[in-house]
């Protein structure tokens, strides 16, 4: 299914400093919202421009379920730069899938840290054989700095 720029809603995972809003923005998509628990980092994404709609200054925790406001209320979640060691891991995939609209999509990268590919792998597994989730595609990139 393809995203609507004007009515998808988005939510940035682990915003930063809005590199992924202020690209998303680019192409043209309007609803963003963000997850970041750092003021200073959302500072820097407004400097930019970045334009959220709202913003979750908030940790996402792989044992509290998400706030009410973001059930089931996403077309797309996109984690760039969060799974990674102490911040975001495969715990959390069932928190995120909540987030998601029916048919919703969440686009993340993994960074490769002590089995982090390979307990991401077997979490997707699992998920599929529940019928939580579909994997549309995959791709993986080695050596890759952006």
């Amino acid at each position: 299914k393809k995203l609507d720029r004007e009515t998808s809603l988005i939510l940035d995972l682990g915003a930063g400093t809005g590199v992924i809003g202020d690209l998303l923005q680019k192409d043209r998509f309007e609803n963003i919202d963000a997850v970041e628990p750092t003021e200073a980092m959302i500072e820097q994404a407004m400097a930019k421009g970045v334009n959220y709609k709202r913003v979750f200054k908030d940790f996402v925790l792989h044992d509290k379920p998400l706030p009410a406001s973001m059930l089931g209320k996403y077309d797309l979640i996109v984690g760039c730069g969060v799974f990674l060691m102490n911040h975001i891991d495969e715990r959390h995939l069932p928190t995120l899938l909540g987030g998601l609209k029916e048919g919703g999509y969440l686009v993340y990268n993994v960074n490769e840290y002590k089995g982090a590919h390979d307990r991401m792998r077997h979490t997707v597994t699992q998920l599929e054989h529940e019928g939580r989730i579909k994997l549309v595609e995959k791709f993986q990139f080695k050596n890759t700095f952006v």
